[in-house]
């Protein structure tokens, strides 16, 4: 038989069609997946409508709750009519719902390129201090006095100075209700499950939506992964909490301590010309100045806690704050409903 049989061709026609037929359906699958239009920014809800790990199993059991903002992944082409969202705890997690269903928040673009930090401040709480001005609190109900906040330093946050720069790629929703103190409304921090565990002890805060609020406010304006930004709080937090300054801090429980001795201990900690870079924060409770906070100036953006010395910005001059205070142990008794 030659290529000019008859039934040469006629047999060879079905293959031809059939490997067309396949090169069409991958061309159209390429396609598809090509059209992909990437957005970052947040989804309102503002329908309960079903959310399918794709766009022809809309037909999921899981719907979206209206009211709740979801992390915006981008759209099935440009200007298209499905979204894709970030519902977290699903598997997967990206999901796809008409966009009829929400209203969408790009991430606001700044109209001049954003500067990076010239520098740090360190924030961390004295919980027993923050609970006595702030009962109602999550995170200040079942005060007891084993737990590790009542003797610790915990995390409040890390604030890219100069303090103008925040709010660093965030939508409007995100910025309305964080200024509205509607943090538990904010999307949530995504975090592997390790600096999850930390971040819940050594930031008790995180109960009542603190590390929403920092990220959304100033964490963005550090770095664009919020592990990275957040292991770096934690480990400036760990340095401190290892230190003989704040051993010092509780060795002196329900004593009244001048600023300056504090500021003593900080400099036998990490050398002379530290104590410029600490703020000490008193709050008036019942009468009594109590020490709620200490911040401290940073400059550079390093990581190592056993560069934390190094970080110091001793030519800070920080503002005095209070000049005495009482080091408020973490009282059973003051517990909330």
């Amino acid at each position: 038989m030659t290529r000019c049989d008859p039934s040469f061709i006629l047999r060879g026609r079905p293959r031809m069609r059939g490997g067309w037929l396949i090169l069409s359906i991958l061309l159209s699958w390429s396609l598809r997946v090509s059209a992909f239009e990437p957005q970052a920014g947040t989804f309102r809800a503002t329908e309960s409508c079903p959310a399918g790990v794709g766009i022809q199993r809309l037909q999921d059991t899981v719907f979206i709750e209206v009211g709740h903002l979801y992390p915006l992944m981008g759209f099935n082409r440009k200007e298209g009519e499905y979204v894709q969202i970030r519902l977290l705890g699903r598997h997967p997690e990206g999901r796809w719902v008409q966009r009829r269903c929400g209203v969408i928040d790009p991430l606001a673009t700044p109209s001049a390129p954003i500067k990076g930090p010239q520098g740090l401040l360190l924030a961390l709480s004295w919980q027993p201090a923050f609970c006595d001005t702030h009962p109602g609190k999550s995170e200040c109900k079942n005060r007891l006095s084993d737990r590790f906040d009542a003797s610790h330093f915990v995390l409040h946050g890390l604030w890219p100075e100069p303090r103008s720069l925040e709010y660093c790629k965030t939508s409007p929703t995100e910025k309305g209700l964080d200024n509205a103190k509607a943090w538990m409304s904010l999307p949530p921090v995504i975090l592997k499950e390790s600096i999850r565990e930390r971040l819940n002890k050594l930031m008790p805060g995180s109960l009542s939506g603190l590390d929403r609020h920092e990220w959304v406010r100033h964490g963005r304006c550090y770095s664009d992964d919020p592990e990275r930004f957040f292991e770096v709080a934690l480990t400036y937090l760990g340095a401190i909490n290892a230190s003989s300054f704040e051993r010092h801090f509780r060795d002196h429980l329900g004593a009244v301590l001048a600023a300056d001795s504090l500021r003593l201990a900080f400099e036998e900690s990490f050398g002379s010309g530290a104590g410029r870079a600490l703020e000490l924060i008193c709050v008036p409770f019942k009468g009594q100045w109590l020490y709620s906070e200490v911040r401290i100036h940073l400059k550079g953006t390093s990581s190592d806690p056993a560069l934390f010395s190094d970080s110091l910005d001793r030519e800070y001059v920080a503002q005095k704050g209070c000049e005495q205070g009482l080091v408020e142990p973490m009282v059973p008794g003051r517990m909330t409903p």
